[in-house]
């Protein structure tokens, strides 16, 4: 979303000047690299689910602010706006991906890891290939459309986070 969305909703849609989509590239990058080790080793240790679903809120906060700009006759600057949304993206970020990889692993049964693993890495890739065309997509549709459709995205994510249950609790046995 960041690379391909944050460029053309900043240039086209806001009518920013390039740059500003490196911008706020930078802080995201300056954000991650240095706050996920020392974030996430005092948040919720050893509770992926609990850290996953707060990745979870704080994106569906983040939409809002990326939308607001465009807000018909709202009359917001752009730049506080994009500067909130991408600190909150940003820590969204810093929270949800160990979770998601760390659940990724520990939910899948032992026999299965290798290639179930193969598919999670396989989802990411086909979002990768697919995210230009479908929020470049939606972009064009309507300039809120994209934040609309992630946020509503990010709340079925969320509703279904407490349904996330390991092997073992699902009626397996646990190997030790």
């Amino acid at each position: 979303m960041l690379s391909v969305l944050i460029a053309v909703y900043a240039t086209e849609t806001l009518g920013l000047p390039a740059w500003s989509a490196s911008i706020l590239l930078v802080v995201n990058t300056a954000m991650v690299s240095t706050l996920t080790s020392p974030l996430t080793a005092h948040v919720a240790p050893g509770q992926p689910r609990h850290t996953m679903a707060l990745g979870h809120v704080l994106l569906v906060c983040a939409m809002p602010a990326f939308a607001a700009p465009a807000l018909p006759d709202a009359g917001l600057p752009a730049w506080p706006a994009l500067v909130t949304a991408i600190v909150l993206f940003s820590l969204a970020e810093i929270f949800y991906s160990p979770a998601v990889s760390e659940l990724s692993v520990t939910l899948t049964p032992g026999a299965a890891r290798g290639s179930r693993q193969s598919l999670y890495q396989l989802s990411w890739s086909a979002g990768s290939i697919a995210a230009p065309a479908l929020f470049t997509g939606l972009l064009d549709a309507h300039a809120l459309l994209p934040w609309t459709v992630q946020g509503v995205a990010c709340l079925v994510a969320l509703a279904v986070v407490p349904a996330l249950k390991s092997p073992a609790a699902q009626g397996g046995r646990k190997r030790t």
